[in-house]
Formats: structure tokens, C-alpha cells, sequence
């Protein structure tokens, strides 16, 4: 276990202790703190093998309320959105970097190359090697994400 997925744990189980309780004791959360929660954790842990049941399970809920959560609150499954992390962060070096298209397949979480490539492209339309290629025009794209907790609300 990473320092860092301490710190996140840490402070996210300390984050729990101030909230309300309901009349049964139990700590009630609203589904926006779960998916900035978990997009925190999906941010520092993306290059990892993590999967959607990790995430729930670190969280402390379901996976099945994770979805929930995250399609009210971005309009999109939570594997969607680690997909998607993924590709911008793949596009970001394939611009920036000279790394080889195999070193950031596995910088953003892809053991495999060829299911990379296929993601890769599926996302972006074209393969990462065109993406990279410099006469072809970069593309800008807006992904929604969540804003900070809202305190009380």
C-alpha cells in the first residue's frame, strides 16, 4: 500500500467523522462527496490496475451506488470516467512526451498495447501514433467533472 493511498484514506475517513448522522447513527453522505472522493482516487491511482469494485470498496459503498452517484453527477458511468482519464492523460503524453506508445500504455494503466490503441482510438478517432504525429491537428476536449463538496448542502 502505497503513502499516498494512506494519505487519501485518511483523509477521506477523516472527512466522514464530521458528517451528519442519520436517526439510525449511521454517517450520511450525499452522492457528490462519493464522486469527488472517488475522483480523487482515480486521479492519483489511474496508472494502477484499479478497477470500479476497488474504488466502491475503498469508498465504503456499493458499486452499484458508486454508478449511481457518478451518472447524476457527471452523466456518466465511473468505468467511463476512469477510461476517459485515461486517455486524456495517454493524449497529454503522446504531445508532450517522447515516451514510446508502449511505456504510456502502461503509464495510464494498459498492460496490454493493443487494447490501449484500440481505447486510444475509439476516444479519440484516431490511433496514438497519428495522434502524435505533428500534421495532425490537436484536438481540445471537455470532459465535466465534479466541483468541491458543497458544505451542508
Amino acid at each position: 500500500e502505497s503513502c499516498l493511498l494512506r494519505i487519501v484514506g485518511g483523509l477521506i475517513q477523516y472527512r466522514r467523522q464530521l458528517l451528519p448522522s442519520d436517526a439510525a447513527g449511521r454517517k450520511t453522505q450525499q452522492p457528490k462527496v462519493y464522486v469527488t472522493d472517488a475522483v480523487s482516487y482515480i486521479k492519483s491511482h489511474y496508472a494502477d490496475k484499479i478497477s470500479v469494485s476497488g474504488i466502491a470498496e475503498f469508498l465504503g459503498i456499493s458499486r452499484a451506488y458508486l454508478n449511481k452517484a457518478f451518472q447524476q453527477e457527471l452523466g456518466m458511468s465511473v468505468q467511463r470516467f476512469l477510461i476517459d482519464y485515461r486517455m486524456h492523460s495517454a493524449a497529454n503524453l503522446l504531445y508532450n512526451s517522447e515516451m514510446s506508445i508502449q511505456q504510456i500504455s502502461e503509464a495510464v494503466g494498459y498492460e496490454d498495447q493493443l487494447t490501449f490503441s484500440k481505447a486510444f482510438k475509439r476516444k479519440f478517432g484516431v490511433s496514438p501514433t497519428c495522434y502524435r504525429n505533428p500534421s495532425h491537428p490537436i484536438r481540445i476536449y471537455h470532459e465535466k467533472q465534479p466541483g468541491p463538496p458543497s458544505d451542508g448542502a
